[in-house]
């Protein structure tokens, strides 16, 4: 007799092995895809914190030494600095809202710029 084909057997060993190798792969995989995005979050959320530099070199007066200045992430969207297309979270797919607060540092003569999900509060 000329058996061509598989057994049960056989077709039932491999499925067992594809769902191992899948058990296996699948908690791998989603582990770096949440790293992929929160590594694209932080590089998005030091863009707004660029953009916000350079609208202050670009407008001085909303630097201050005495006391922190906030900037709105819309107000930098508005100053042509960033683009609302670019700020988006890889986490939820919802736009990057909040702030970015500007202090002065005296023991090293420059200003910090660290963003905030909180808007301003002015």
């Amino acid at each position: 007799m000329n058996k061509k084909g598989f057994t049960l057997m056989e077709i039932m060993t491999v499925i067992i092995i594809l769902a191992v190798i899948a058990t296996i792969s699948f908690p791998l995989i989603n582990n770096l895809m949440k790293q992929s995005k929160q590594s694209l979050y932080e590089t998005q959320i030091k863009l707004v914190e660029d953009a916000a530099k350079k609208m202050t070199l670009e407008d001085t007066s909303l630097l201050n030494k005495t006391t922190s200045s906030c900037i709105n992430i819309e107000s930098i969207i508005k100053s042509g600095q960033i683009d609302s297309d670019e700020i988006i979270d890889p986490r939820n797919n919802e736009p990057i809202t909040g702030s970015v607060v500007v202090t002065f540092d005296s023991d090293y003569n420059q200003y910090d710029y660290k963003y905030s999900s909180d808007p301003c509060s002015n």
